[in-house]
């Protein structure tokens, strides 16, 4: 069966005193961290945990400066003594990671969250000594919303600590921040993430019909009185955008 492939574009209306298009934006925020290992050591040493690395004011400037992603295991060195099945790496230990940025005070209004694609393992985030959020699983992404403890204009620091020293594997599992991170601004109403659900409940060699199910979000006090179009294009054999289908 020949099925002509469809790509939908969605655009947002939320509806306040001003119509405005709902905005979202990403940035790379794999750059200039900082990381110190704790715990049990490469060699198998053990280094104790500094006193409160979560907060802004820790010193950190003997920390190493690295770019994600990044696994402190697989920087080895591979040890006899360790398990075969992970690889003989020393995997086990405990990570800090902190980053300094800054969010201008001309953005105060809107949201601004870390989307983590994977970090192993205990994931703890804290953003100027509060906590904004922890994911244990370390093979899935996670997102943490940054907005209530920023500080517009000024110096944030966002610290992550990860331990793996009582995980147990079949296979090497990584550790450290093992994949990108992302800074997302989005408005105070926007779409949610993962929020927008297509489905082709029935297809033909002539047509389909697309099921399409959208979730907002709305982190203003009172209700916003909102609204979506979807736009379907067809795309030809090279993924380009042919012919626009019409609006949903």
């Amino acid at each position: 069966m020949a099925i002509k492939r469809i790509v939908a574009l969605l655009c947002v209306f939320p509806f306040f005193s001003v119509f405005t298009y709902a905005q979202r934006e990403e940035t790379n925020f794999d750059r200039n961290w900082l990381f110190a290992r704790y715990g049990l050591q490469a060699d198998g040493s053990r280094i104790e945990e500094s006193n409160f690395p979560q907060m802004p004011q820790f010193d950190d400037k003997a920390w190493r400066q690295l770019d994600l992603p990044h696994d402190w295991g697989i920087e080895g060195p591979f040890r006899s003594d360790l398990e075969g099945y992970t690889g003989k790496l020393p995997w086990r230990g405990i990570g800090w990671y902190r980053k300094h940025f800054q969010v201008s005070e001309v953005e105060k209004g809107k949201r601004y969250f870390l989307d983590f694609d994977g970090a192993m393992a205990n994931a703890e985030v804290w953003l100027n000594g509060i906590k904004v959020g922890e994911r244990p699983y370390g093979y899935i992404s996670f997102r943490v919303d940054l907005t209530p403890a920023l500080r517009w204009g000024e110096e944030n620091v966002v610290a992550v600590r990860l331990n793996t020293e009582k995980l147990g594997s079949r296979w090497y599992p990584g550790a450290g921040i093992y994949r990108h991170v992302r800074l997302v601004k989005t408005e105070p109403v926007h779409v949610a993430q993962w929020g927008v659900f297509v489905t082709t409940p029935q297809v033909t060699d002539e047509r389909a019909t697309i099921a399409l199910n959208v979730k907002l979000q709305n982190h203003r006090a009172l209700a916003a009185d909102c609204s979506y179009s979807v736009a379907v294009y067809e795309l030809d054999v090279d993924d380009c955008t042919e012919k626009k289908g019409g609006f949903l």
